[in-house]
């Protein structure tokens, strides 16, 4: 998580804790007004979207929840998915929509290259992004034709310029 708000400009802080206590943090992010995120970077700039609709999946609440944000930020429309069975559910009703999946590679219950292939078989041309903070995971085995692997944590910048290289927005 540290390395997830530090590539955002973000800062996690102890409030309290200690031994047998658990720990309470405190997570301090950049603000976001609007569509535009007010964060630089040396490297390159953002790619803003055109609203296209993006399918994300993960298993975890709080990474599905800052992603979303991000996403939006860029000009995309995001719809949420916590794990496999959810994000199928989700595709079926919006199959038209979607112009990409976003997804995690390890997840309990079905992996992303699963939930990959599930969906393709409704929609053979959906372009994908897998995500993994795994080592393993830059196996290039995993990137199959029209689509792409990202390492987390990753920059608004990296994320923005991969999604618009695979749907050719830039």
């Amino acid at each position: 998580m540290k390395g997830i708000v530090q590539s955002f400009g973000g800062c996690i802080e102890l409030v309290s804790g200690g031994p047998d206590k658990g720990a309470c943090f405190s997570l301090l992010l950049p603000l976001i007004e609007g569509r535009t995120a007010l964060i630089k970077s040396n490297v390159m700039q953002p790619v803003e979207g055109d609203g296209a609709w993006i399918l994300l999946v993960d298993d975890r609440e709080d990474v599905l929840e800052t992603y979303t944000l991000i996403l939006e930020s860029l000009n995309y429309q995001v719809i949420a998915a916590a794990g496999g069975e959810k994000a199928i559910e989700l595709f079926t009703l919006h199959r038209e929509r979607i112009a990409l999946l976003v997804t995690d590679v390890v997840m309990p219950k079905m992996s992303g290259p699963a939930l990959a292939g599930e969906l393709r078989r409704m929609k053979p041309e959906l372009p994908v992004i897998f995500v993994s903070a795994n080592s393993f995971a830059d196996d290039q085995s995993l990137v199959v034709e029209n689509s792409s692997f990202i390492r987390k944590p990753f920059s608004i910048e990296d994320i923005s310029y991969q999604i618009a290289t695979i749907l050719n927005v830039a």
